[in-house]
């Protein structure tokens, strides 16, 4: 439990975090370790029209990881190509 993320280890993907965004029309964050360097993360939201956003960073970055969510969402709205329905 760092940086706002709640982890297990599954066998069969290792280590695997959820995170909630600071976007309150935003669900949340499910993030996955491919290896000692990238994360991916993946949100889907249904009320921004299915839109499946995936993304992904330096481990190095992970205590930036709201920042980085915060900003994605900034812009899907600022180009509006998924308003909220």
């Amino acid at each position: 439990d760092q940086y706002n993320l709640q982890c297990d280890i599954r066998d069969d993907v290792g280590l695997g975090c959820f995170g909630n965004s600071t976007n309150s029309q935003v669900s949340g964050i499910v993030f996955s370790f491919w290896n000692n360097e990238k994360v991916k993360a993946i949100s889907y939201e249904p009320i921004y029209g299915g839109i499946k956003v995936e993304w992904y960073f330096h481990r190095s970055n992970l205590e930036h990881w709201q920042e980085i969510d915060a900003a994605i969402w900034r812009l899907l709205d600022t180009w509006n190509i998924s308003p909220i329905e």
